[in-house]
């Protein structure tokens, strides 16, 4: 029998127990049972339920909380007006850099799974739920290594390779489809810039985006100089600024965050003080408060969402034993002629050895 509880399908079974009670037998989204045993011989138990969930209702989820964060903060913008509504705004904002790095963090970690995956048959659960090294791969990515792109998103990496991968094609073809490759590892490589631009620290005090336990820090944290009785002099103001401009931009139009100095930024001291005693040095980042910063944010989020579910499906589909290519394509990338020849191509089970 099936039952539908919001929107989603439930296949149940009812059995009569000797004791007077019933066990119900439960099987949700029945129809995808199939696909869903044939994922489970490619993928791990685990890592199929993880990829499953993000493919159906996480990436979205976790955008959606995002955007509605963003919806706020952005209404909020276009009528402060009072301290509380200042003081808001920097909790809102401390909010979006905790769920934007965590965001970040995130698809890194599925990422580097995903390609280990490829390469080594490893668990992309077990190697997805370690991970601790999202800078690294920003790094990697942003010094225009196309063959991790290409191996991420199950590419292929040479021209060569597509002589493992179709037959009856001409060369005017396999020419145009290794075309087509080349422009969709790059529009990839476009997506992911601006995210490596924004966790790679490019100062000693930058607010960082991709260490958790900062990022909590970040988001609990802030000092509020404005109730602080503690002198700072502004030097440089023009004769002709108003006061009130001054104490607005330097007190309100921004947040203070204290956290730990991280490594590469303490002192031999201080990491000495860190490694015995497990003592931070407190540093001090002002970062600013405003809408076009939180934009930002909310573009990269909404090209990670477009990345990452173009990524699980690739990997979903190649659990269920589908060989098709999966190439990333926006319009004007190719021309007409030559989208069409890719499409009749990489779409026709025939053409696949």
């Amino acid at each position: 029998m099936i039952t539908t509880l919001y929107d989603i399908d439930f296949n149940i079974e009812t059995e009569i127990d000797n004791n007077g009670t019933k066990t119900l037998i439960i099987t949700p989204i029945p129809y995808s049972i199939d696909d869903f045993q044939k994922s489970s011989q490619v993928l791990d138990q685990v890592s199929l339920e993880i990829l499953w969930s993000k493919h159906y209702y996480g990436i979205s989820q976790r955008t959606g909380l995002f955007t509605d964060l963003y919806n706020t903060f952005e209404e909020l913008s276009a009528r402060c007006n009072g301290i509380q509504d200042y003081i808001k705004m920097q909790a809102l904002y401390c909010d979006l850099i905790l769920r934007y790095g965590t965001i970040i963090e995130e698809f890194a970690g599925i990422c580097s799974a995903v390609r280990e995956f490829s390469l080594n048959g490893t668990s992309i659960s077990e190697y997805f739920l370690a991970y601790s090294d999202p800078m690294g791969f920003y790094n990697s990515i942003a010094n225009g290594n196309s063959r991790i792109i290409k191996q991420i998103f199950r590419l292929p990496q040479a021209k060569f390779d597509l002589n493992r991968i179709f037959n009856n094609i001409t060369e005017d073809e396999r020419e145009t489809i290794w075309k087509g490759i080349q422009v969709s590892s790059q529009l990839i490589y476009e997506l992911f810039l601006p995210i490596c631009e924004s966790i790679v620290r490019k100062d000693q005090d930058s607010v960082t985006y991709y260490d958790f336990y900062n990022k909590i820090k970040h988001g609990f944290s802030p000092v509020f100089p404005f109730v602080l009785p503690i002198q700072v002099n502004i030097e440089g103001v023009p004769i002709e600024r108003a006061d009130e401009e001054v104490l607005h931009e330097n007190y309100f139009e921004i947040v203070m965050i204290v956290h730990d100095k991280l490594k590469g930024q303490r002192t031999p001291a201080e990491q000495v003080k860190y490694d015995t005693h497990k003592l931070a040095t407190p540093a001090h980042t002002w970062e600013s408060v405003n809408l076009e910063q939180a934009k930002i944010m909310f573009d990269i989020v909404k090209d990670i969402d477009y990345l990452y579910k173009h990524l699980v499906k690739t990997y979903l589909s190649f659990s269920q034993g589908n060989k098709r290519l999966s190439l990333l394509l926006r319009p004007g990338n190719l021309i007409t002629e030559e989208e069409q020849i890719i499409r009749d191509i990489i779409t026709n089970d025939a053409n696949y050895i």
